[in-house]
């Protein structure tokens, strides 16, 4: 479908809910092989390196440009649980919303370059390693899934969900600590990976992906069916729009 079905608000804390331990399972013990898999680990380093790579243009001006240098996918795969679902008139058809939970611990090591502006602009750099590690990714998922296995799955966050990051920095060749006296490195790069996961993963942008079945790889991508603004930018918008007499609602502000 072109876009997921608009049950976002159907569910209640009373709706029948499916726990999901034989999915939460099946995935774990798949994800074992996940973990030594250096094709997976090489794939992952490529989405972020594309990610990073169109970050910075929008870096600190203290920084040089981001290098992803490692990824690590952690040690477990995403907990589901409460699946609550709408019955539809397709056979075997699956609409609906689950709870997902991420503690597994992946994280990114971006190399990156710290400029020292005096005397002069530039005049000296000094290396930054940047550790960034998932402390807890959890939300709520819409979920679609076709009545063939095989076919493509379609999920998207109903709302940015909450994420925390721990990050850690380290300066020189002797890589000496320093997280505390950067605090606006840490802040930008939380909230960029928060704005990553906006861009990408929440409705009405989605990712799909296909499940590991015989014969069938785990192939997931992000596909995006609008393009997101800043608040500033919008707010910016609605400023020019009350200026000249003309009044967009909020779904043509967003949706463009």
């Amino acid at each position: 479908p072109s876009q997921l079905p608009l049950y976002i608000n159907y569910f209640s804390e009373q709706h029948e809910f499916e726990k999901c331990e034989w999915f939460n399972f099946l995935m774990g013990r798949y994800f074992k092989d996940m973990q030594h898999s250096v094709g997976f680990r090489n794939k992952m380093k490529g989405i972020m390196t594309k990610q990073f790579e169109k970050l910075n243009p929008r870096r600190p001006k203290m920084l040089g440009e981001f290098v992803v240098q490692n990824v690590d996918i952690g040690n477990q795969f995403f907990n589901v649980n409460r699946v609550r679902l709408v019955n539809t008139n397709i056979g075997s058809e699956l609409v609906g919303q689950l709870d997902i939970e991420y503690n597994g611990g992946a994280s990114l090591t971006i190399a990156t370059e710290l400029y020292i502006n005096f005397p002069t602009p530039k005049f000296a750099t000094v290396p930054l390693l940047v550790f960034v590690r998932i402390e807890i990714l959890r939300g709520q998922l819409n979920i679609y899934g076709p009545p063939m296995l095989m076919s493509r799955f379609i999920a998207s966050f109903a709302k940015l969900p909450e994420c925390v990051f721990d990050v850690h920095i380290n300066i020189g060749e002797k890589q000496y600590q320093v997280s505390e006296t950067f605090p606006k490195i840490k802040r930008f790069l939380e909230n960029a990976l928060k704005k990553m996961l906006w861009r990408n993963c929440v409705d009405p942008n989605r990712f799909c992906f296909f499940l590991p079945l015989p014969d069938n790889k785990l192939r997931a991508k992000t596909e995006k069916v609008a393009s997101r603004r800043s608040r500033a930018r919008r707010d910016n918008e609605r400023r020019i729009l009350a200026q000249t007499g003309y009044l967009l609602n909020d779904v043509n502000l967003t949706s463009h």
